[in-house]
């Protein structure tokens, strides 16, 4: 007799899609002309898309994390009830706090010293950014 399949839940995915998809145009739209904190920038000198962009992103930033928090949360607990409480926390470290380690000491810093040498044209050495 086989196991029953897990039910996937479509819309769910559905949502995931579109909240990732609205992640990547806040972005964008931080790069082209909205306020807000990104590696690059590249603002538009119409004034009409930066009016657009920056209604866009405040409005979005208004509730797309907190959705994408919501949905984590939905899931927690019967991952929780079935993996138990160390093995739970175990996953979660490994899944988040590796990816975190990673962006934080390797990929973070090595961008910020390519727009520091190539965007922003400064003579440096990635030995001299670190350094200095």
């Amino acid at each position: 007799m086989k196991a029953p399949l897990a039910t996937k839940i479509n819309y769910i995915d559905n949502i995931r899609v579109l909240l990732t998809v609205l992640v990547i145009l806040h972005h964008t739209c931080i790069t082209y002309g909205a306020p807000g904190g990104w590696y690059f920038y590249d603002k538009s000198s119409n004034e009409t898309a930066q009016i657009f962009m920056t209604w866009f992103v405040a409005v979005n930033q208004s509730f797309f994390m907190g959705f994408f928090f919501f949905l984590s949360a939905l899931f927690t607990e019967s991952s929780y009830l079935k993996k138990g409480a160390v093995k739970f926390i175990l996953d979660r470290l490994k899944r988040l706090g590796l990816p975190l380690l990673f962006y934080s000491f390797i990929f973070s810093p090595l961008l910020n010293f390519l727009i520091y040498r190539f965007g922003y044209k400064k003579p440096a050495t990635l030995t001299n950014y670190f350094t200095g």
